[in-house]
């Protein structure tokens, strides 16, 4: 029942001194039951002060109350029962708030109007009536200098100062009323004079608090006649009477309130506010009265004098005492110099840096105000202007708070939960022109909430603050950074869900602990702790999943922590405090279910974990989910039941029931990108089953029909239709990025599932190399999401997009959309990629596209997946090089390039996979096909020109013209013509590497009718930027290296080598040193024989080396093995180009090669012997000891023909070249 129906009565008579009398014991009555149950009675002390404890409690009043505990009770029981009081009397007509005992002594009038409601009293005595602040401030002297300028203190608390000031801590529906400069009444009704009267009476009757003041006093000192304490009396119950009846604010004359105190008076309004003027003129000439008589009984006290004096050295000397009291008073007055009031701000500016307070900010308000005469109608406008906003923001920031802490003030999740869901709103309305401008003042509103809400202010301030900076630092504000963040700390799990898209994902893969603090330099807002596996079984060395959370939370103390687990164990430790949010996937309503779809009977164990979740963690925000399909959807209601049973026990408290979720997802099926939500789509037939179940609960079970609507998506199910719409930005990567357990980056968690792969870079690269990528894959999506974005429809993807947008709107230098200069697409195909180069026709069309990304457009390149790679469209180069890797059988390929019949049948089954990709996921339109090989790619391109698109073919070799080159070759010679006319037949456009190949390919062909077109390959810009390094090897280093494969005819240096090594005779000569290096594929029998070979043939030559690997020595390393080389040497059989002459040539060095079609281009001559170069030899022995004998003894020649050489290297760049098949691509 309210408290206006219960005191009806004493309305109509207009007693509100007994109104306010109830509410008190009302208030007494309320608090000693929640003090009761609490079960800490005896342990705690429950104050008020302000209107109540200044005997002004009414049923509209702000109520602000101060708790204290003995020594023995911990710091989180007082919070636990300053939320009780909160949630207890939500529901009450009062404004409850809470402050701090340290908080309220600092201001004089709030403490000496603290009063005792119930609890232990000798808390309350030996706490507070005993504080020394408390002695103080009741000391005459201290006492008199807060009551002499109080009378400019209600001036200045009429003003716009003030009102501007009370706004950042008032929102409008606890202060709505508006209040005119110079206009107390209108403030609070005439109350603040009374309270001031009362005051007066505590000084004069010796009390320590304004509750216990007896104004009779006042008549007893002669300051009041008896009459007049009569007419205080009436005019206190009228004002109390009328303002116990308004419905909006303080003043009684506004429109709504002087209605409502009408119709209960049953009086007409021109009698109210001709009874209000009467009784206003009567008090505001008491409290002159009882003002004047302070001024004049104390007239030497310091606070008298600070009143009236205009001694610039008395003034002075008060300032300095560093009373605030006293400063209040003189800040306030309109007389004193220029001088002295500068001196007084630079001390209250001094005070503010180390101790700020509310009240040093009032204070500079203060003089503001009594510095400046009545503002003029423009200086008026202004006013009203900053104050709209002042009060706009105070209110949004109170009322966010208080929705989303739900009165459990100093939750830290919670505190998070709201900074994030009002920081953005409000920053977007554009009220603020700049981020700087609106944080302060953002930050300002928080501080004054939590100051005016919570016992202990200081630490969810804390985490709000944190929470903020945490926001600005966050890849919504800086674009080197992350916004949201999934974490998949370990692919291990304990079940074995059927639905499953993690199941063949390296099982055993987790993160590494260390790499938490590249996750803490992101600085996302919220991360989501989630994976392919169970996050809590994170095992690393000697670290936990608690570590893990143990890390982020003290790393990152602003963002919010989102956990998703199967629930099947609860870790250890204390990490469920530092968590924001936990969501169990139970997928299941029954243990046999469970067992059915997980693999596992641990149903129980999910059940029991929930409850300790909701009724013992202190995590917030529980949420529990379910997978549904077509099949199982009806099932979720019996799991619903279950939920609401827990749900619906006494034991769960106020904030985890409102906050508890079950919700249900649609089962996805990632192999289907354009459909991937098929099995979870309902029929008509289905949903008219649902919506009449559903009908059912509401009229058997209204309280579960409640629970549904209030903490499900259960009634919306019928309604979703779940869709995966194309992919026309790659929304997620502006805001999202995922680490997976296996420490790469990805752009979301379809694209790190066990069917499709994109990482965008590891663990290892840089953050600004991480935004360049970002920003590449936003404005070029990845062809696999050409079909369907799954993540684009749901949380994060849509969270993304939204965030981008803002960001845009905000003009924030976020992830940008890039200007496309060309609708151009380039797509290379190769059986090679860069993760696989194993000769030179992998690095040439990798050095190719390097160069062609240059221009800002992505470069796609398709090549089939070997050695168990996972099918998927991987990164290279800033994200602009794109390399498709496709899956063509199920079998395990290991090679591509032996001679074998299986491996020619996988090179037909990868031709027809390519063509089926580009024809799905490329238009002809604009889109140039660039085909590398020898015979089965290029032969494709017949067929995609029909199709219309434009195909240029490179043969990078005749296989025929190599095997010319080597013995027992003959028969298979003449296969691979035949192989290789059909190809050549089938293009029009060929480019090759050397004009020796234009030759070969015509006598292969000589009927062919199209262009053959000769593109020398060039070499990587490393060659010519890095600086060249001078041998530091005693030794004379004489190299060769290229695939390990029978055409280099590297045995031919190793015979001239041995033949060198027994000639040397002269002990002054320099020793030397031959090295053979290079890559081997050991899945081509005929390479690994080969590599074994020269292995044994240099056994017991110390000087004969040979560094043959997988991977081949490259990049930096082969550049330094280069340099410290006196000689190159290529003895190849047969070499189309042979990009190991122009890289040494590049490096300064002096190369011995044999005639190939490549080396007769490159060196511009056919002539066997020296030239500007080095030699051209014969393919023997006996040839290649001469010239090396030759260069040993000629060092000037040597370091001329170097010069040479690097000059003619100059010519071989990439950027050459890619201009040169543009303009065949586009021709």
């Amino acid at each position: 029942m309210k408290l206006e129906a219960i005191n009806l009565p004493l309305h109509k008579k207009k007693m509100g001194r007994k109104i306010a009398e109830n509410s008190f014991s009302s208030l007494v009555d309320a608090a000693n039951c929640i003090l009761r149950d609490s079960g800490i009675h005896e342990q705690v002390a429950l104050m008020t002060y302000g209107s109540a404890g200044g005997q002004f409690l009414l049923s509209n009043s702000d109520t602000d109350f101060i708790l204290l505990g003995d020594d023995s009770l911990p710091e989180k029981s007082l919070l636990d029962i300053q939320n009780l009081i909160f949630t207890e009397l939500a529901s009450s007509t009062w404004t409850v708030g809470f402050k701090a005992w340290k908080r309220v002594k600092v201001n004089p009038m709030d403490l000496l109007s603290t009063r005792f409601i119930c609890g232990n009293l000798k808390i309350f005595e030996e706490k507070i009536v005993h504080d020394p602040i408390v002695e103080s401030v009741n000391n005459n002297d201290i006492l008199i200098s807060t009551l002499a300028g109080i009378d400019l203190h209600l001036e200045f608390m009429a003003s716009h100062y003030f009102s501007r000031l009370v706004r950042t801590y008032h929102p409008t529906k606890e202060f709505p009323s508006r209040i005119g400069y110079g206009d107390i009444k209108y403030f609070t009704g005439g109350v603040r004079w009374i309270q001031a009267i009362y005051t007066i009476a505590m000084l004069y009757s010796k009390k320590k608090f304004i509750s216990d003041a007896d104004v009779s006093v006042l008549v007893n000192k002669g300051i009041f006649h008896d009459n007049e304490l009569h007419d205080l009396h009436h005019a206190l119950d009228f004002f109390l009477s009328a303002k116990d009846i308004c419905v909006k604010g303080n003043n009684i004359l506004f429109k709504c309130n002087v209605q409502q105190i009408e119709k209960i008076w049953e009086q007409p309004a021109h009698e109210i506010r001709t009874e209000y003027a009467h009784h206003i003129k009567t008090i505001e000439t008491l409290f002159r009265k009882a003002h004047q008589s302070i001024l004049a009984n104390f007239p030497s006290t310091k606070g008298v004098v600070s009143r009236k004096s205009t001694n610039a050295i008395e003034l002075t000397h008060l300032i300095n005492t560093n009373a605030l009291e006293l400063w209040k008073t003189i800040a306030l007055r309109k007389d004193v110099t220029a001088d002295i009031r500068e001196y007084l701000t630079k001390k209250i500016v001094d005070r503010q840096k180390y101790n700020p307070h509310t009240m040093l900010d009032e204070m500079v308000a203060m003089l503001q105000f009594s510095s400046t005469e009545n503002q003029s109608n423009n200086s008026h406008t202004t006013l009203e202007i900053d104050e709209k906003i002042s009060l706009w923001v105070t209110d949004n920031v109170f009322e966010c708070f208080e929705k989303f802490l739900i009165n459990d003030i100093n939750n830290p999740a919670l505190v998070r939960l709201a900074v994030h869901n009002s920081f953005f709103y409000l920053f977007k309305s554009g009220q603020f022109s700049d981020i700087q401008t609106f944080y302060k003042t953002y930050i300002e509103r928080v501080k004054k909430f939590f100051h005016c809400r919570s016992i202990e202010p200081e630490y969810p301030f804390a985490i709000a603050e944190a929470a903020c900076l945490q926001i600005l630092n966050s890849g919504f504000f800086k674009p080197n950074r992350v916004t949201l963040l999934e974490l998949h700390p370990t692919n291990h799990c304990n079940l074995q869900c059927s639905w499953c898209t993690y199941k063949s994902k390296d099982s055993d893969k987790s993160i590494q602990f260390d790499d938490l603090s590249y996750v803490s330099r992101l600085s996302p807002m919220e991360i989501l702790i989630a994976g392919g596996g169970e996050p809590t079984l994170f095992k690393e060395s000697t670290y936990s999943f608690t570590d893990v959370i143990h890390f982020l939370r003290t790393n990152l103390p602003g963002t919010r922590l989102r956990l998703i687990t199967n629930g099947t164990l609860i870790p250890k430790g204390d990490w469920l405090a530092k968590v924001d949010e936990i969501s169990v996937s139970v997928d299941n309503e029954c243990s046999k279910s469970y067992l059915s779809n997980k693999g596992k009977n641990l149903f129980d164990a999910v059940w029991k974990n929930i409850q300790v979740y909701l009724y013992e963690s202190s995590v917030p925000i529980i949420r529990v989910t379910k997978i549904f399909n077509q099949h199982n959807l009806v099932e979720s209601i019996t799991l619903a039941e279950k939920l609401y049973s827990i749900w619906n026990n006494p034991a769960l408290n106020n904030v985890k029931r409102h906050y508890f979720r079950f919700m249900l997802f649609p089962m996805a099926n990632d192999k289907d990108q354009k459909s991937p939500y098929d099995s979870s789509k309902l029929s008509i037939s289905q949903k008219t089953a649902w919506e009449n179940i559903l009908s059912s609960i509401k009229s058997d079970n209204p309280d579960l029909h409640s629970f549904l609507i209030t903490n499900t998506n259960l009634l919306d199910i019928a309604n979703i239709e779940p869709t995966a719409p194309p992919a026309e930005k790659c929304w997620t990567v502006t805001n999202y990025l995922l680490i997976g357990a296996d420490r790469k980056i990805y752009p979301c968690f379809v694209t790190c599932s066990s069917f499709k792969s994109l990482a965008i870079g590891s663990l290892d690269i840089t953050p600004e190399s991480l935004t360049k990528i970002r920003e590449n894959l936003f404005s070029y999506p990845p062809l696999q999401c050409s079909a369907g974005c799954r993540p684009g429809s749901i949380f994060y993807g849509l969270r993304s997009k939204e965030y981008y947008i803002d960001q845009r709107q905000l003009n924030l230098p976020g992830v940008l959309k890039s200007e496309k200069t060309s609708q151009h697409q380039i797509v290379h195909v190769s059986c090679q990629d860069p993760a696989s180069l194993v000769g030179g026709q992998g690095w040439a069309v990798y050095n190719l596209c390097k160069e062609q990304v240059k221009h800002g457009q992505p470069i796609y390149w398709i090549s089939p997946c070997i050695k168990q790679e996972k099918p998927g469209e991987y990164l290279y180069e800033n994200g602009l090089l794109r390399v498709i890797k496709l899956k063509f059988t199920d079998n395990v390929v290991t090679t591509l390039f032996s001679n074998e019949s299986e491996a020619h049948e996988l090179r037909i089954r990868f031709g027809d996979t390519f063509v089926d990709y580009i024809k799905c996921h490329f238009t002809p339109e604009n889109c140039a096909i660039h085909l590398h090989g020898f015979i089965e790619i290029p032969r494709r391109s017949d067929e995609l020109r029909k199709l219309g698109y434009r195909v240029i073919s490179t043969f990078h070799m005749l296989l025929s013209a190599r095997n010319d080159k080597l013995t027992n070759m003959d028969a298979l010679s003449n296969g691979l013509r035949e192989s290789e006319r059909l190809a050549i037949n089938c293009n029009t456009i060929i480019s090759v590497p050397s004009k020796g190949m234009v030759k070969e390919l015509v006598d292969v062909q000589p009927d062919y009718k199209g262009l053959i077109k000769c593109i020398k390959n060039g070499i990587g810009d490393e060659y010519f930027s890095t600086p060249i390094k001078q041998p530091t090897s005693s030794k004379k280093i004489i190299i060769s290296y290229g695939r390990i494969s029978p055409e280099k005819g590297f045995e031919l240096l190793i015979d001239a080598a041995k033949i060198i090594i027994g000639n040397m005779s002269l002990q002054d000569q320099p020793p030397l040193q031959f090295i053979i290096f290079g890559n081997v594929d050991n899945a081509i029998s005929a390479r690994r024989i080969y590599a074994d070979k020269l292995t044994e043939s240099v056994s017991g030559y110390d000087s004969i080396n040979i560094l043959a690997t997988p991977s081949g020595i490259v990049g930096i390393e082969k550049i330094n093995m280069i340099d410290q080389a006196l000689i190159g040497v290529i003895p190849s059989l047969y070499e189309p180009f042979g990009m190991v002459i122009p890289e040494l040539m590049a490096r300064r060095k002096p190369i011995i090669t044999t005639l190939t079609p490549g080396a007769q281009d490159i060196l511009q001559t056919n002539k066997i012997g020296r030239n500007d170069f080095g030699f051209i030899i014969e393919p023997t022995a006996a040839s290649l000891v001469e010239a090396i004998t030759w260069m040993l003894s000629n060092p000037s020649g040597v370091n001329k023909m170097g010069e040479n050489a690097i000059k003619r290297a100059s010519a071989y760049k990439w950027s050459h070249v890619a201009n040169l098949f543009n303009q065949l691509y586009w021709k």
